[in-house]
């Protein structure tokens, strides 16, 4: 039989919240996120100005709204971090052609550098977190996780707020 080790705060959680799998899917993604944010913080980044780095190289989106969308945030959220990722040199804004009042958002090669180092910090981390399963098991719940994102939870992406 496994043992689960909780943090001593866990133990003071009704056990009708710690059996349930949205508590603790919201405990680990609150975990996953803080480590996450550990990890790239030589970088002076967060999980969400990673996002929307690998979100703009990518080029899936290319409008501020259209990065909101694509990462999970609100527009608000996601302008102060573009302001934050441009004056840093990562990103620039220019005017979208088709509609003068969008802005296309970039890469710069400064963006692309520091986004290849936070990938790596990224990925070692995911690494260690997920080392305390066998590497199959780690493999099966990371697909199993990405299947329920396309499927059932799907319909309430737009309703959910940020995500980051």
């Amino acid at each position: 039989m496994n043992v689960i080790h909780e943090p001593e705060s866990c133990n003071k959680v009704p056990a009708v919240l710690r059996e349930g799998l949205g508590w603790a899917l919201a405990r680990i993604a609150h975990a996953f996120s803080a480590a996450h944010n550990e990890a790239l913080a030589p970088l002076a980044l967060n999980l969400r100005t990673f996002a929307v780095l690998a979100t703009v190289s990518a080029g899936s989106a290319r409008s501020q709204l259209e990065i909101a969308q694509n990462v999970g945030l609100d527009k608000t959220t996601l302008v102060a971090t573009i302001d934050d990722l441009e004056r840093r040199g990562f990103v620039v804004r220019k005017p979208d052609p088709d509609d003068r009042r969008a802005r296309i958002v970039g890469m710069t090669s400064q963006g692309e550098r520091v986004l290849r180092e936070a990938s790596e910090l990224v990925r070692a981390t995911e690494a260690r977190i997920l080392a305390a399963m066998p590497a199959d098991r780690a493999a099966h719940t990371k697909e199993s996780l990405l299947a329920l994102l396309s499927g059932p939870l799907y319909e309430y992406f737009d309703r959910a707020g940020s995500c980051l």
